[in-house]
């Protein structure tokens, strides 16, 4: 982290350091809610030339910013509509809600939002998928127990 050369510390300082090294490396970056009055700020913080001294949880921020900024996230609508006909119908009907709202809150400047929602359907879509397999190799299971006590009567 970086000293800071004013008494205050605490999370507040911690805070606004990490948003103003996110500042130096994202010049055009403007997070949304009220952190922006936090941006730009140095609150008598003095910070290194070479910025060797940046903590890796700023640096992992750095790089989920930059992936949300860049890139729509895949919403799994494909997968979840498949894992809804052929695995298990409730959980494959939450996947297809999360994947539908993916490309809503996309294109509404919500990308927080929308990687959120193809983070869930994506889970729900596995959720979905690992239990119609289960229910399968239950099935099997079961149905050769059966079969198997029948044949030895």
């Amino acid at each position: 982290m970086f000293p800071v050369a004013s008494g205050g510390g605490g999370a507040a300082s911690a805070v606004a350091l990490e948003f103003a090294a996110l500042r130096l490396y994202f010049p055009s970056v403007h997070p949304k809610g009220n952190l922006p009055d936090v941006v730009g700020r140095t609150f008598g913080i003095t910070l290194p030339a070479c910025l060797k001294t940046v903590e890796v949880r700023t640096v992992s921020i750095l790089i989920e910013m930059q992936e949300i900024i860049n890139e729509k996230p895949d919403n799994f609508l494909p997968w979840a509509i498949v894992s809804t006909v052929l695995c298990c119908l409730p959980f494959g009907i939450v996947a297809i809600v999360y994947a539908s709202k993916v490309d809503t809150l996309w294109y509404a400047q919500k990308q927080a939002e929308a990687v959120h929602a193809a983070k869930q359907a994506r889970t729900w879509t596995f959720v979905s998928i690992g239990t119609g397999l289960f229910f399968v190799l239950m099935y099997l299971f079961f149905m050769g127990t059966v079969l198997s006590l029948g044949l030895n009567m």
